[in-house]
């Protein structure tokens, strides 16, 4: 997949380094999984800082109208997606996301209407069956 300026992928999750995250994580992976909050406040830390995590498009605010999503540039979203290659093969051992794309593609739901379209391209451009029901402003997998 192409798409990714090279910058983006040297910089790419950085802030794993910053202490906030970095000191969290270890104490949830290496010390207790008991505590949520360690992973929470270092995942919280972490994708308002990475533009290529859809939450960093999006907001909960203390007025009705202020909360939403706005889109997410094109370049965020094909690197978006190359982040959940890595975590597949990672978690799975393989670089194919059909099954967790299969049970996860509602999470997304929350994203900006032109987020989604762009997201189901890219993910079409590599051959997974996702697509958008503009209608019901949902991603959905299968033919």
């Amino acid at each position: 997949m192409g798409g990714i300026p090279m910058l983006n992928l040297i910089m790419h999750d950085m802030s794993k380094f910053n202490p906030v995250e970095f000191i969290n994580y270890a104490k949830y992976y290496k010390i207790s999984k008991d505590n949520k909050d360690n992973f929470l406040k270092g995942w919280m830390h972490h994708q308002k800082r990475n533009k290529h995590h859809p939450e960093y498009w999006t907001t909960v605010g203390i007025f009705d109208w202020s909360n939403g999503s706005v889109p997410m540039p094109v370049v965020y979203v094909r690197e978006w997606i190359a982040d959940l290659q890595g975590a597949s093969k990672e978690y799975t051992g393989s670089f194919d996301m059909n099954e967790w794309l299969k049970e996860n593609i509602k999470r997304y739901d929350y994203c900006h209407q032109d987020t989604l379209f762009e997201f189901a391209f890219v993910l079409q451009e590599l051959s997974y069956p996702v697509w958008l029901n503009e209608q019901a402003g949902a991603l959905m997998y299968g033919k």
